[in-house]
């Protein structure tokens, strides 16, 4: 009989509701979302103490479902937290690779070569570990500059850089020291292990041809120079020096040579 429910298809029809009592189920804001309800199919009168507790219920849905979506926004809000976190870790691992990475070779700069010495060399582990260190540069490389540019040139230092890396093991690095000298750490190899590689490095330089994609075909020598820790240093400024110092040699004796520390 009631006007808002008498055309109802559940009053009308299956299960013929004779008897409905609701509590608006509203949110913090004012929004009516439903009604929390009790039907039956007999009329039906309730007291004010049910009425109490059916508005008590509703009130016992609505915070169900304000904790649930405080909980769903939670997560939402974790998700993109750590996202925004993934993002960052990205950005910094990125900052750091190209803090370390040489813009014309690719590969290490002097920044990385003094991380890495200070690293190996200071390990307070009582063990001392052997490395090689690796000075060379390219012989008269200011005529391939003279010749060709600067854009050019230094095309040929990141082609000679990637010459050399096929030449390395896992653990080997190759630093772009400056201009057209290079360093390469060799770890934990003898010095005969050491002094092989560079001979196969130093072969593969002076017989590639450079440029070859502009049909230049540049030809280049190299000079090396090879210390070895702890044998021909004690610290880290010693190798270096001692490494620079055998180059020096090398480039004072004829050049595209290999020159040993004689420690």
């Amino acid at each position: 009989e009631d006007k808002r429910f008498a055309d109802n298809p559940l009053v009308t029809g299956t299960p013929q509701i004779r008897f409905y009592a609701g509590a608006p189920l509203i949110t913090p804001k004012g929004e009516a979302l439903g009604t929390l309800c009790v039907i039956d199919k007999v009329p039906k009168t309730l007291s004010s103490e049910q009425i109490q507790s059916l508005r008590a219920l509703s009130r016992q849905v609505m915070a169900q479902l304000e904790l649930r979506r405080h909980v769903a926004e939670q997560e939402r809000h974790r998700e993109v937290l750590e996202a925004y976190q993934k993002r960052l870790e990205e950005a910094n691992a990125l900052l750091a690779a190209q803090s370390v990475t040489d813009d014309v070779s690719g590969f290490h700069n002097t920044r990385f070569l003094h991380q890495y010495l200070d690293s190996r060399l200071s390990q307070g582990n009582g063990r001392v570990k052997q490395m090689c260190l690796v000075f060379f540069d390219l012989d008269s490389f200011k005529n391939v500059v003279d010749t060709h540019g600067h854009l050019l040139g230094a095309k040929v230092l990141r082609e000679v850089a990637h010459v050399v890396n096929r030449h390395l093991d896992a653990e080997d690095r190759i630093v772009r020291y400056g201009g057209d000298e290079y360093v390469v750490i060799l770890p934990e190899q003898s010095k005969d292990q050491a002094v092989g590689k560079v001979e196969a490095i130093k072969r593969e330089i002076s017989s590639t041809p450079f440029l070859q994609e502009e049909g230049i075909y540049v030809r280049i020598t190299a000079s090396f120079g090879l210390a070895m820790f702890p044998h021909d240093a004690s610290d880290k400024r010693q190798l270096l020096a001692e490494a620079d110092r055998c180059l020096f040699s090398s480039k004072q004796n004829g050049r595209n040579r290999i020159t040993l520390s004689a420690h």
